[in-house]
């Protein structure tokens, strides 16, 4: 059996033997990393492009032109408040679940939900009647990142190929680089954090960038954020020794990216 979805820029391929459990699934997905590109679907040649590859096997990366490189793997990200159809106990999700944080049942209740590892199924409570459900779900996904140029105006094709018993599961992603793309900017942004009175780094500190969680500070009190557009970004850090960047009288609750 082999099944292909494209939601959007995520791209999924599942292959399996029918006869086998969910659980022998296997599963990948790629997407375009909105955080690390900042928004943009194109950029200009020799710009690094971040895409995201979700799976559950063993796989690789390679391209039609340049050669991917990974950037972090196993980064956590939460989604929150997806509607998931079920029909006799089974529903998807749009993205791999990780872990389960709460569900709540639209309507008929389907009992408890249990995750597929790895994978984007979901299994009702099948000592309940069989039918359709709707549940409202927030749950974790992981996803490795990866990063990509090319050299020239042109669109290449990324792919991500599983190894092994998984060999035949494949996906793909084009990525468009051009000179006239609208809205590029060669603006890659690291952030250094230091105490204000001392001088010294911190290290561990929390930081949302314009309402999204971009990870903690290394050792070095650095966090690096890829490429930003131009303009003003809001900052958010807490750290335990600390007051948040939002409750002290500094003005470091925001920056700006020079164009």
């Amino acid at each position: 059996m082999a099944d292909e979805r494209e939601k959007g820029s995520l791209v999924v391929s599942i292959t399996a033997n029918c006869d086998e459990d969910l659980d022998a699934l296997c599963f990948l997905a790629m997407e375009l990393d909105d955080e690390y590109n900042s928004g943009n679907t194109c950029f200009a040649p020799g710009e690094l492009a971040y895409f995201r590859v979700y799976g559950n096997i063993s796989y690789y990366c390679s391209a039609t032109l340049g050669r991917p490189r990974v950037d972090n793997y196993g980064v956590g990200e939460t989604i929150t408040e997806e509607y998931v159809d079920f029909t006799n106990w089974t529903g998807t999700t749009v993205y791999p679940v990780h872990a389960i944080r709460n569900y709540e049942w639209i309507g008929k209740s389907l009992g408890s939900i249990e995750k597929v590892t790895g994978s984007s199924s979901l299994i009702a409570d099948k000592t309940k009647e069989e039918g359709y459900g709707v549940a409202k779900m927030s749950y974790t996904t992981r996803y490795d990142r990866w990063k990509t140029t090319s050299p020239n105006e042109g669109d290449i094709i990324v792919y991500a190929v599983g190894d092994g018993v998984c060999e035949d599961t494949k996906v793909s992603l084009s990525i468009q680089f051009r000179n006239d793309c609208a809205g590029v900017q060669n603006n890659y942004v690291t952030l250094t954090f230091k105490d204000y009175v001392t001088n010294e780094i911190i290290v561990g500190a929390s930081v949302i960038v314009d309402g999204t969680y971009r990870g903690i500070t290394d050792s070095n009190g650095q966090i690096y954020l890829g490429l930003m557009t131009s303009g003003t970004h809001t900052l958010k850090a807490t750290h335990p020794l600390y007051s948040g960047t939002e409750a002290d009288l500094l003005g470091n609750d925001s920056f700006v990216v020079s164009g």
